[in-house]
């Protein structure tokens, strides 16, 4: 084990900790006690090639801690393989339910780009 400041870690954490994306603001005790959880029954190479591969998002503040990660068994995630959707999205309330004096209707788009409530078209 290596001694860094009071904490002694792996040189098998190590190389995790220094593969993995996001270290700003987390703690390293916590993501090597997970760390050494998942070795009980997962192989360095599976969680390295796991952390290779997993679908991180360019922003940090997106990302799982490493701890969380590793808790999560995230390595064992397969890519996603699906192609992407090529349907225009119908906006985020475009199929929200509305309530009207008690009683509910269903808010739907219209065909000239407008809302249809009960019928009626809302621009």
């Amino acid at each position: 084990m290596i001694i860094e400041g009071k904490m002694k870690y792996t040189p098998e954490f190590l190389e995790f900790w220094k593969s993995y994306p996001k270290k700003l603001g987390v703690s390293k005790m916590a993501a090597f006690k997970a760390y050494i959880r998942a070795r009980q029954d997962t192989s360095q190479a599976d969680i390295v090639q796991g952390l290779l591969r997993y679908p991180f998002k360019p922003d940090p503040q997106y990302q799982p801690h490493p701890a969380t990660w590793l808790n999560q068994r995230r390595w064992e995630i397969e890519e996603d393989t699906a192609p992407p959707s090529t349907e225009p999205s119908t906006g985020r309330g475009a199929w929200r339910d509305a309530y009207d004096g008690g009683s509910r209707v269903q808010r739907r788009p219209a065909a000239s780009g407008g809302l249809t409530i009960e019928g009626k078209t809302e621009s």
